[in-house]
C-alpha cells in the first residue's frame, strides 16, 4: 500500500542536543502524547524488532512489533511500529535536527501504511490529527524546557501514609544524626516520576546531594530492611548498559543472565555487571511502573549512532567528527573498534557476521563506514562510547558491607555457587598467647577476653568500611575494597590491642600477628554466611604463618606504598614459598614503632602513594 506522509517544520529555541536529549525520552514523550500504557513480551521471530507490545484502545487490544530505534545524536532519530491488525500496517515518525544560529530547526514526518485503500481518507484525517498533536506538544516542551521546566515529569503515585510509617520506622533504626538524611530521601521520593521510581541508585544520589556515599548507602539499606525501600540484583548488559534481569535475592542469579534488545548473553560479575538498585515497596507505592515503549535512546546515552542493518544487504555510517575510539557492536555480541583519527582513510568497510572483520578499522573524522551484512535477517547495529563513568553500586560493594551483612544476614548465594569477584584485599589476625591466657583466666575469663578482643578489631574494621567474615577460635577474617583500607585497619588492630594490653593488666601478654593479601577471589556461602574462597586467601593464611607477633605481614609491593610514615617500622624483606606458585612471593613486615607510646591512633589517615 501506498505510505501517506505528513511532514511539518518548527524552530526551537532549545539548542540541538537539548532538544534531541527530549525527543530520545521515548517512554516520557509517548506518555505525554497520550497514549495508553503498553505491555512488553520478548520477541524473537520478527526481523530486528526484539518486543511485542500491547494495548488497549476502548475494548480492542492492539499488538505491535516496534523495531529498535534509530538514531544518529543529536541530529536524527527514528521510531517505527509495525502493527499486526487493524487499519494500520506501520507507522513510522522521524525527528530531523538542524542547528540554527540561536535554536534548532525540527522537521518531522510521519509515514502511515494503510491496510486497506478504502480506509486511506481516514488514515490521512488521523495522521493530520496526529501530527498537529506532535507539534503542539513539542512546542510546549521546547518552551518549558528554556525556562528551566520539564514537562515530560510526572510524579510518582505514592501512599502517604504507609510512606509516613515505613519512614518512622527506618527512623527508630538510625542514628539521629541521619534522620535529616532520611526525611530528604522521603521527599524525595515523592517528587519522583513514576518512570525513574525503579531504579534508585544512592551513590549517584550522593553525587548529586554533596553527601558521602557511606552515609547514604547506610539509610539505603536501613530503609530496605524495615519497610521503605527493598532492593534488587541487576545484570546490567554491557552494551546497552541496561538492566537484562533483576533479582530480588541473591540466590536467585543464575551463572549468567540474557538482554533481550542485544541478544546477548551476559556472565555474572560481581564487580562489572551486577549492581544493586532500590525501589519503593509495594506498601508504599501500590502501583507498577507503567511502560510506554520497547525502548528509550535516552537511556543508552553512551550510543552516538544505532541504525538497522538489512538483512543480506548493505549501509553505510558517518563517523563522528570528534576523534578517538569507539566501539561497534551488532545484535547477538559481535563486536569491534573504530578509531577515528585526523590522518585516517576517508572511507573504511567491515563485514557483519557472527564477527565483525576487520575487528578493527580506522576512518578519518567525518569519513564513512560501509557495512556488508550478509546475514539474512535484519538487526541493529551500534557505535558506542567505549568509556563507562558508573555512579553504581556493585555487587561485590553490597556483599562486603558491614550493613548489608547485618541487616540482610539472609541473602546468600546458593550452596556450592562461587561468584567470581576482581579484587579484594583481605586480613586474616590471630590472637598470640592464648594458651597462657587460659591458663592464667581459667577457660571462661579466657573467653571473654577474647570476644573484647573481637568487637576491639571490628570496630577499626567498620571504620574502613570493611566487614568482619568470621571469627574462628582466636581468628578474624577481615575484607575490604581496597588494600589501603586493609593497610589502616590493620595497623589500627595493633594500635587498639596494645591498647587492650595497657588497660587489662591480665592481658600483658597477648599479642596479635596479622596476614594481608589482596587480588581475585570467589564470593561463596559457607556455614550459612557469605565468605571468600580461593588462592587470595590461601596466601591470607600463609602470611599469617609467617607473621610474628605484632606483625603485619603483607606482600612488598604494597609495603612500598606506606613510604615514610612516622611511626611505623617498614622492614625487613623476604621472599616466601607457597606451594602451588611457581614464583616466590617478596614480602615485608610492618610494625608500629613503640605502639604504646601512641604513634599511631586509629582514626589517623595517612596517604598511601
Amino acid at each position: 500500500m501506498e505510505a501517506i506522509v505528513i511532514r511539518r517544520a518548527l524552530d526551537c529555541v532549545s539548542p540541538p542536543k537539548a532538544l534531541f536529549a527530549l525527543l530520545a525520552d521515548s517512554e516520557r514523550l509517548n506518555r505525554a502524547l497520550g497514549q495508553a500504557p503498553l505491555t512488553r513480551e520478548p520477541l524473537s521471530s520478527e526481523g530486528a524488532a526484539r518486543y511485542l507490545l500491547r494495548t488497549r484502545t476502548g475494548r480492542r487490544s492492539i499488538a505491535f512489533a516496534e523495531p529498535p530505534p534509530q538514531w544518529i545524536a543529536p541530529s536524527y532519530l527514528s521510531i517505527r511500529r509495525l502493527l499486526h491488525r487493524g487499519a494500520l500496517a506501520s507507522l513510522e515518525i522521524k525527528y530531523r535536527l538542524t542547528p540554527l544560529l540561536a535554536g534548532t530547526k525540527l522537521e518531522v514526518e510521519l509515514m502511515m501504511v494503510p491496510r486497506f485503500p478504502a480506509l486511506a481518507p481516514l488514515i490521512q484525517l488521523t495522521a493530520l490529527i496526529a501530527m498537529w498533536n506532535q507539534l503542539r506538544v513539542l512546542h510546549q516542551l521546547d518552551g518549558a524546557h528554556t525556562r528551566g521546566d520539564n514537562l515530560l515529569h510526572q510524579p510518582v503515585i505514592l501512599d502517604e501514609e504507609a510512606l509516613l510509617r515505613a519512614q518512622s520506622h527506618v527512623a527508630q533504626n538510625l542514628p539521629g544524626e541521619q534522620h535529616p538524611l532520611l526525611a530528604k530521601l522521603a521527599g524525595h521520593l515523592r517528587g519522583l516520576d513514576d518512570l525513574d521510581a525503579d531504579t534508585l541508585q544512592p551513590y549517584a544520589l550522593a553525587a548529586a546531594w554533596g553527601h558521602s556515599r557511606e552515609s547514604l548507602l547506610t539509610v539505603f539499606l536501613t530503609a530496605a530492611a524495615h519497610g521503605l525501600l527493598q532492593l534488587s540484583w541487576d545484570v546490567l548488559c554491557p552494551s546497552c548498559r541496561q538492566p537484562a534481569s533483576r533479582h530480588g535475592k541473591l540466590s536467585d542469579l543464575d551463572e549468567e543472565s540474557y538482554c533481550q534488545l542485544c541478544d546477548l548473553r551476559v556472565p555474572i560479575d560481581f564487580e562489572r555487571s551486577v549492581e544493586v538498585t532500590f525501589r519503593p515497596t509495594s506498601e508504599v507505592r501500590p502501583y507498577e511502573q507503567a511502560v510506554y515503549a520497547s525502548c528509550s535512546p535516552s537511556q543508552s546515552a553512551h550510543v552516538l549512532v544505532q541504525q538497522l542493518l538489512p538483512a543480506s544487504g548493505q549501509t553505510q555510517l558517518v563517523a563522528p567528527t570528534e576523534p578517538g575510539e569507539y566501539q561497534l557492536f551488532a545484535r547477538g555480541g559481535p563486536s569491534g573498534r573504530l578509531l577515528v583519527s585526523t590522518l585516517g582513510p576517508p572511507q573504511a568497510r567491515i563485514t557483519v557476521t557472527d564477527t565483525i572483520a576487520p575487528p578493527r578499522v580506522e576512518v578519518a573524522m567525518g569519513g564513512t563506514l560501509e557495512i556488508a551484512h550478509p546475514t539474512p535477517q535484519a538487526r541493529h547495529f551500534k557505535l558506542e562510547r567505549i568509556d563507562w563513568p558508573r555512579n553504581s553500586l556493585s555487587g561485590h560493594a553490597v556483599t562486603l558491607h558491614p550493613m548489608f551483612r547485618k541487616l540482610f544476614a539472609d541473602q546468600l548465594l546458593r550452596p556450592g555457587v562461587l561468584r567470581e569477584v576482581p579484587y579484594v584485599a583481605l586480613w586474616l589476625s590471630e590472637l598470640v598467647g592464648g594458651p597462657e591466657l587460659c591458663a592464667q583466666l581459667g577457660d571462661g575469663g579466657a573467653f571473654r577476653v577474647v570476644q573484647e578482643h573481637f568487637e576491639l578489631l571490628r570496630f577499626g574494621i567498620e571504620q574502613e568500611q570493611g566487614s568482619l567474615i568470621k571469627t574462628e577460635r582466636d581468628s578474624v577474617l577481615a575484607a575490604f575494597q581496597t588494600s589501603e583500607a586493609a593497610i589502616r585497619s590493620a595497623l589500627s588492630a595493633q594500635r587498639a590491642m596494645a591498647t587492650f594490653r595497657s588497660a587489662n593488666p591480665k592481658a600483658a601478654a597477648l599479642a596479635l600477628r596479622i596476614g594481608m593479601y589482596a587480588g581475585p577471589c570467589h564470593l561463596v556461602t559457607q556455614n550459612s554466611r557469605l565468605d571468600y574462597y580461593g588462592q587470595t586467601l590461601l596466601l591470607c593464611t600463609r602470611m599469617l604463618r609467617e607473621a610474628h607477633a605484632g606483625d603485619i605481614l603483607l606482600p612488598a609491593d604494597l609495603g612500598d606504598k606506606l613510604g615514610k610514615i612516622p611511626g611505623l617500622r617498614v622492614g625487613p624483606r623476604f621472599v616466601l614459598t607457597v606451594k602451588g606458585i611457581t614464583d616466590p612471593v617478596p614480602v615485608v613486615r610492618v610494625n608500629l614503632d613503640r605502639p604504646e607510646a601512641g604513634y599511631f591512633e586509629p582514626s589517623s589517615r595517612f596517604q598511601i602513594v
